[in-house]
């Protein structure tokens, strides 16, 4: 599971698959080595990518301006980039927020949060 995000020295790499035009903002759990959000902008002049990095930041509480898109702009596979040093931190964050135990929802983006099953 813990293949989709990664430590490096510039930063913390997350490996997203991005589904655009849903019926609503989620993280809904990993798909093969990557982490599978949903959101509901379409795939058009850059919504998706946006609301994608908005869904992170408040929910990782995370300033937006900390987290780039640094391979996949145009594609549903993604790397993000989070300028941060709380690696652990963030993962426990991400994995918490997909646990069927402790489903949690930001109102501010009308979001529930499934899990997937593979």
């Amino acid at each position: 599971m813990n293949e989709y995000i990664s430590n490096t020295k510039d930063g913390i790499l997350l490996r997203i698959i991005l589904h655009p035009r849903a019926s609503k903002n989620a993280i809904v759990g990993f798909y093969r080595d990557m982490l599978k959000v949903q959101v509901t902008a379409p795939p058009v002049d850059d919504s998706a990518n946006e609301m994608l990095i908005d869904l992170l930041s408040d929910f990782l509480k995370i300033p937006k301006s900390k987290i780039k898109i640094t391979v996949g702009k145009t594609s549903r596979q993604k790397i993000l980039k989070i300028d941060s040093d709380k690696f652990d931190k963030i993962r426990s964050q991400i994995e918490s927020l997909i646990s069927p135990e402790k489903p949690k929802s930001n109102p501010k983006h009308n979001n529930d949060f499934d899990r997937e099953l593979d």
